[in-house]
């Protein structure tokens, strides 16, 4: 698959990209959710359609596959407390 910055994807189309370029997992219906909370990657409406371009795919797909690692334990990341949270 060759990367255009420009290709107009639908859903269906940005869900596929991930899965078969980034290897991440994903769902159409996942990016819808995304989409109502905010924290998938962006998009334009179109004709009253949600489209993905290409770069904007990528970047968000990049967020989701973590650093390199040598043991597992250091592959999860601690999820911060409530005490962490209020003393940063």
């Amino acid at each position: 698959m060759t990367a255009n910055p420009q290709a107009w994807r639908s859903r269906s189309e940005a869900a596929r990209r991930i899965r078969e370029l980034h290897r991440v997992p994903c769902e159409a219906s996942t990016l819808a959710k995304e989409a109502h909370y905010g924290s998938g990657p962006v998009y334009r409406v179109v004709g009253g359609r949600a489209m993905y371009l290409d770069a904007d795919i990528d970047t968000w797909a990049l967020t989701k596959i973590g650093p390199p690692v040598r043991k597992a334990c250091d592959s999860y990341a601690p999820e911060p407390s409530s005490k962490q949270v209020a003393a940063g």
